[in-house]
């Protein structure tokens, strides 16, 4: 009896010692450069130009090169699967579209309206040199009620609400979030435990760059 527990145990250690040792690791992406970007106009309206404006050629391109490094990166350490979430806006799907081609993802992409832009407000449509504008309050703490530009609280909140619960049904995947550029500094400043109103420091990412975030 003692020789088939030592056996058992011996085969239940080595099964274990098999087994991968999975991850969840979460990856954060800004989308390719779009029209907007191009034409230097803000574009943060789900039902406005949210929904119009497209990535150029330049943009599917750098999307797909960064969907190759982001391939490398993930098969860095196993996970279990990939899956891809984005923003509804228009530049965001399209990205998320070039990088599962890339990553060869089997399933749909989660389209997660948490993700999609932060709402600038009276700037809409108007020249991206008011960002600044923006970013200086940002940096003080505060904001301004005239321009109705949505409050870094409010981008945390929504995306932290998602990135939970991603986190808890995904479990060791790997999960590539394509998003926005204030939205993806937001969350790569909490997770460097960055205080929000730095987010600007913390986590600018150019056109289809992305980020790992640290658990």
């Amino acid at each position: 009896m003692k020789r088939v527990c030592v056996l058992a145990l011996v085969l239940f250690l080595s099964a274990c010692a098999s087994m991968p040792d999975y991850r969840t690791d979460v990856i954060v992406m800004r989308h390719g450069e779009s029209q907007a970007n191009v034409d230097h106009i803000i574009a943060s309206n789900p039902v406005g130009l949210g929904k119009t404006v497209g990535l150029t050629h330049k943009g599917h391109d750098q999307a797909r090169t960064s969907g190759a490094a982001i391939a490398a990166l993930i098969a860095a350490h196993p996970h279990k699967g990939t899956i891809i979430v984005t923003s509804p806006f228009k530049r965001a799907t399209e990205t998320a579209e070039d990088v599962a081609d890339v990553l060869n993802v089997v399933g749909p992409t989660i389209v997660d309206p948490r993700f999609k832009e932060r709402f600038f407000g009276v700037f809409e449509g108007l020249s991206t040199d008011n960002y600044e504008k923006i970013w200086t309050l940002d940096r003080q703490d505060k904001s301004n009620p005239d321009w109705n530009v949505e409050t870094l609280e409010s981008v945390y909140a929504r995306t932290q609400s998602a990135l939970k619960e991603l986190m808890k049904q995904y479990q060791d995947y790997a999960i590539v979030i394509v998003t926005h550029g204030d939205v993806a500094s937001n969350m790569i400043a909490s997770a460097k435990g960055v205080d929000l109103k730095d987010h600007r420091e913390a986590g600018s990412l150019p056109a289809a760059g992305f980020a790992l975030l640290e658990p």
